[in-house]
Order: C-alpha cells, then sequence, then structure tokens
C-alpha cells in the first residue's frame, strides 16, 4: 500500500494514499469512482489496519473543486455523512 503521511499525532492523522498499480483498483479509495464497491471498501480496511485505527473512524469525502466545505468534529457520526 502505497500511502504518505503527514501527521500522526495523539489526536489525528493526515495523509494521502496514492495510486498502485498492483493494488486492486489501483489503491483506490473513492466509492464515487470506483468499478469495484467491495475492492475499494477492501482497500479502506487494509488503509486502517496500516493506521491500526478503526473504519469506523474514517471521514471519506468526495473532492468537488469547489469553495463549499463540511467541517466534521469528533462529536458527529460519521455515518451521518457517508
Amino acid at each position: 500500500m502505497k500511502v504518505k503521511v503527514y501527521e500522526n499525532n495523539e489526536y489525528f492523522v493526515s495523509g494521502m494514499t496514492l495510486k498502485d498499480l498492483a493494488a486492486t483498483e489501483y489503491n483506490n479509495m473513492a466509492l464515487h469512482a470506483c468499478e469495484n464497491t467491495e475492492a475499494v471498501l477492501s482497500n479502506r480496511k487494509k488503509l486502517a489496519e496500516y493506521l491500526n485505527v478503526s473504519l469506523d473512524d474514517f471521514v471519506c469525502t468526495q473532492q468537488t473543486h469547489s469553495a463549499n466545505f463540511r467541517r466534521v468534529t469528533k462529536h458527529e457520526s460519521v455515518k451521518n455523512y457517508v
């Protein structure tokens, strides 16, 4: 798995995944831009294991190239945004 981690501390982990030609869906994490939903979910699970966190703690967004943003706090359920 190709990953670039920028910050990893007691409060949060930030980084990005990189295209990997050897991985299913080329290491794609985006459900809105995939051919195989199960492969993307598997990639996300592998990333969670790599980071030693729960997949339930992920905040997965759809990049829209706009001026809009959504703030998600630890008090909100991530499942509300999936």
